[in-house]
């Protein structure tokens, strides 16, 4: 049975799937947070925010959406959860449903089962990327980059390049450094820090910032958010023009990857290189180079 904004418990959903995360963004647009309940329990969901036009969308905001189902979930009752959602939102005024999903590597059968379904129900996808993943092992994160990683990470440690999990009282230097970054090289953040601060309030512990320095200079940083117990995803991340390339940034994921390994965290996503299937070559070569692997993040779009 599908019920609408009842919010009932749901067990191992990442952040972005949470009833806060679809509040934060609902706003006064009409939104809809689906699950599909057999004797009282939440076995399945999905929400959806309108976006203008009859467009809705899941998410309205945020890195993905999308369906959230346990692994014994089948997929002919997923199908008829999306058959009822999709017959609610045509009734809600809607024209077009759009679905950003989790990247593959998340889970490879959750995957492939909702694009089966999706498809089966005539969307069609609207977006392609590749997504960067890393599943974390007990070997030292060197281990798995290339050489030329290697090589630049000892010629950095010895010019005395300090990396370190920042404090709460310096977050807001460290985002507007981040900030400032991607706009000098043409391409503006679109989450304010008011927006990233409510996050931080309303997911206590999920969201962590590091920060790399020369000479107590600020040379490079990242954002991070802890989407699942088990999975840590590098948010924002970017270096001064004139450091040489992302050799600080290195640095500050192999420390994210040692405080995932200290923190019991299995999974470490860098998120895409590609915007809608225009590659970033340069970007590509460095996410492989320290030992990430491409995956499929794909958009979806349903024509009412």
């Amino acid at each position: 049975m599908l019920v609408v904004n009842d919010f009932l418990p749901h067990s191992d959903i990442s952040l972005f799937d949470t009833p806060e995360f679809f509040r934060l963004h609902q706003g006064d647009s009409d939104g809809f947070y689906f699950q599909w309940v057999k004797k009282g329990r939440a076995l399945a969901g999905v929400h959806f925010t309108g976006a203008g036009d009859g467009r809705f969308m899941s998410p309205r905001r945020g890195t993905f959406g999308g369906l959230f189902f346990g692994s014994d979930f089948e997929s002919k009752d997923l199908s008829q959860m999306m058959i009822a959602v999709i017959d609610h939102l045509k009734q809600a005024g809607a024209s077009s449903v759009h679905v950003a999903m989790a990247p593959e590597w998340h889970d490879p059968r959750a995957f492939a089962v909702q694009f089966y379904v999706l498809n089966a129900l005539g969307f069609k996808v609207s977006k392609c990327d590749l997504d960067f993943g890393r599943r974390l092992a007990a070997a030292p994160f060197l281990a798995s980059t290339s050489a030329d990683i290697r090589r630049r990470n000892s010629c950095e440690k010895a010019e005395e390049v300090e990396v370190r999990r920042v404090e709460d009282r310096e977050f807001a230097a460290i985002y507007s450094f981040i900030a400032e970054q991607h706009l000098l090289k043409g391409y503006p953040i679109s989450m304010t820090l008011e927006q990233l601060e409510k996050m931080r309030n309303l997911f206590p512990g999920r969201i962590s910032a590091y920060a790399a320095q020369r000479n107590d200079e600020l040379i490079a940083a990242a954002i991070c958010i802890q989407i699942r117990e088990s999975m840590q995803h590098i948010f924002l991340m970017n270096n001064k023009s004139d450091n040489a390339m992302y050799n600080a940034v290195a640095l500050v994921v192999q420390r994210i990857y040692e405080d995932c390994l200290s923190d019991e965290i299995s999974k470490l996503s860098y998120g895409t290189a590609t915007a809608d299937r225009v590659a970033n070559d340069g970007l590509i070569r460095f996410k492989r180079s320290l030992g990430f692997i491409e995956s499929l993040k794909i958009s979806v779009s349903l024509t009412i």
